[in-house]
Protein backbone atom coordinates (compact mmCIF):
# COMPACT_ATOMS: atom_id res chain seq x y z
CA UNK A 1 0.00 0.00 0.00
CA UNK A 2 2.94 2.35 0.62
CA UNK A 3 4.37 1.79 -2.54
CA UNK A 4 1.33 2.66 -4.08
CA UNK A 5 1.24 5.80 -2.41
CA UNK A 6 4.82 7.09 -3.09
CA UNK A 7 4.28 5.65 -6.47
CA UNK A 8 1.21 8.06 -6.86
CA UNK A 9 2.98 11.04 -5.66
CA UNK A 10 5.53 10.89 -8.22
CA UNK A 11 3.17 10.42 -10.86
CA UNK A 12 0.98 13.62 -10.18
CA UNK A 13 4.24 15.19 -8.83
CA UNK A 14 2.38 15.65 -5.28
CA UNK A 15 5.42 14.29 -3.57
CA UNK A 16 7.09 17.80 -4.59
CA UNK A 17 4.57 20.19 -3.59
CA UNK A 18 2.92 18.60 -0.42
CA UNK A 19 5.81 15.66 0.95
CA UNK A 20 3.73 12.67 0.38
CA UNK A 21 6.52 9.85 -0.34
CA UNK A 22 8.00 10.62 3.39
CA UNK A 23 4.58 10.93 5.19
CA UNK A 24 3.43 8.37 7.55
CA UNK A 25 0.13 6.26 5.84
CA UNK A 26 -2.87 7.74 7.21
CA UNK A 27 -1.83 11.18 7.92
CA UNK A 28 -2.01 14.56 6.01
CA UNK A 29 -0.33 17.70 6.27
CA UNK A 30 -3.61 20.03 5.68
CA UNK A 31 -1.52 23.28 6.44
CA UNK A 32 1.30 22.59 4.48
CA UNK A 33 -1.87 21.22 1.59
CA UNK A 34 -3.15 24.53 2.02
CA UNK A 35 -0.26 26.78 1.84
CA UNK A 36 0.45 24.99 -1.68
CA UNK A 37 -2.47 24.62 -3.04
CA UNK A 38 -5.65 25.54 -1.51
CA UNK A 39 -4.22 29.21 0.02
CA UNK A 40 -3.00 30.10 -3.32
CA UNK A 41 -5.13 33.44 -4.75
CA UNK A 42 -5.96 31.28 -7.93
CA UNK A 43 -7.44 28.66 -5.73
CA UNK A 44 -9.47 31.14 -3.58
CA UNK A 45 -11.13 32.69 -6.69
CA UNK A 46 -11.77 29.51 -8.20
CA UNK A 47 -13.37 28.32 -4.74
CA UNK A 48 -15.22 31.42 -4.88
CA UNK A 49 -16.61 31.28 -8.81
CA UNK A 50 -17.67 27.84 -7.61
CA UNK A 51 -19.67 29.09 -4.36
CA UNK A 52 -21.13 31.65 -6.03
CA UNK A 53 -22.55 29.31 -8.90
CA UNK A 54 -23.97 27.22 -6.19
CA UNK A 55 -25.87 30.60 -3.77
CA UNK A 56 -26.97 30.99 -7.81
CA UNK A 57 -28.81 27.47 -7.90
CA UNK A 58 -29.70 27.55 -4.66
CA UNK A 59 -31.52 30.91 -4.63
CA UNK A 60 -33.46 29.42 -7.73
CA UNK A 61 -34.27 25.78 -7.00
CA UNK A 62 -34.06 25.71 -3.19
CA UNK A 63 -31.26 24.21 -0.95
CA UNK A 64 -32.99 21.08 -0.86
CA UNK A 65 -32.91 20.60 -4.56
CA UNK A 66 -29.38 21.03 -4.89
CA UNK A 67 -28.49 18.82 -1.42
CA UNK A 68 -25.84 16.29 -2.66
CA UNK A 69 -25.32 17.57 -6.27
CA UNK A 70 -23.05 19.26 -8.03
CA UNK A 71 -23.72 22.82 -10.24
CA UNK A 72 -22.02 21.93 -13.77
CA UNK A 73 -21.38 24.85 -16.00
CA UNK A 74 -22.43 23.87 -19.20
CA UNK A 75 -19.47 25.61 -20.90
CA UNK A 76 -16.48 24.64 -18.45
CA UNK A 77 -16.24 28.30 -17.78
CA UNK A 78 -16.23 28.67 -13.91
CA UNK A 79 -16.71 32.48 -14.56
CA UNK A 80 -19.60 31.99 -16.17
CA UNK A 81 -22.26 31.92 -13.66
CA UNK A 82 -25.69 33.14 -15.61
CA UNK A 83 -28.78 30.61 -15.26
CA UNK A 84 -28.63 29.74 -18.61
CA UNK A 85 -24.96 27.93 -18.59
CA UNK A 86 -25.74 26.18 -15.06
CA UNK A 87 -27.28 23.36 -14.16
CA UNK A 88 -27.42 20.89 -11.32
CA UNK A 89 -25.83 17.35 -12.02
CA UNK A 90 -24.97 14.12 -9.92
CA UNK A 91 -21.25 13.79 -8.57
CA UNK A 92 -21.07 10.65 -10.75
CA UNK A 93 -21.88 12.61 -13.88
CA UNK A 94 -20.39 16.03 -13.58
CA UNK A 95 -17.25 14.51 -12.70
CA UNK A 96 -17.10 11.80 -15.52
CA UNK A 97 -18.95 14.82 -18.37
CA UNK A 98 -15.39 16.72 -16.99
CA UNK A 99 -13.15 13.85 -17.10
CA UNK A 100 -14.04 13.66 -21.18
CA UNK A 101 -13.22 17.06 -21.56
CA UNK A 102 -15.86 18.92 -22.93
CA UNK A 103 -18.31 16.43 -22.31
CA UNK A 104 -20.23 16.68 -26.03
Amino acid sequence: MAELRVRWAQITGLEKSFGVVNMPLGKRNYKKEYENYQGTPEQIKRRSQRNSARRVMEKKHGKQAIKGKDIDHKDHNTSNNSLSNLRIASKSANRSRNKRGLGK
